[in-house]
């Protein structure tokens, strides 16, 4: 897919709110450096990269929750992004997406934690 069709920021945007809304999701991880993210137009999206040319790919890196199964929650992430990518910028709904869990949390899921005081 030609990356013409779509700004890697937007990707990264729509990508980073449909995984922080995952049940099982703490947070998006950085990486050590903060070096983890999607760069452009003066913008910076944390926790994911969008690759870009004919092979372009989505990478997500997250802190899941602990007692989530790791593949379920991977598998429930790529739903949701390409369900929310198919919805808000087709042309990009295509793209593989690689879920990399960085760590465990003992925290609760920011997804599970939306509208509590």
């Amino acid at each position: 897919m030609a990356s013409g069709l779509w700004s890697p920021t937007a990707v990264a945007r729509i990508v980073a709110t449909a995984v922080e809304t995952t049940p099982g999701v703490v947070s998006l991880h950085t990486g050590a450096l903060g070096e983890i993210a999607t760069y452009g137009g003066g913008t910076r999206v944390p926790g994911v990269v969008v690759g870009r040319g004919e092979r372009a790919a989505v990478d997500v890196h997250v802190v899941a929750a602990m007692g989530r199964p790791l593949n379920a929650l991977a598998d429930e992430i790529r739903d949701r992004v390409a369900r929310r990518l198919n919805a808000e910028l087709p042309a990009a709904a295509t793209m593989p997406v690689h879920v990399h869990v960085a760590d465990v949390s003992t925290e609760a899921s920011g997804a599970l934690m939306v509208g509590t005081p």
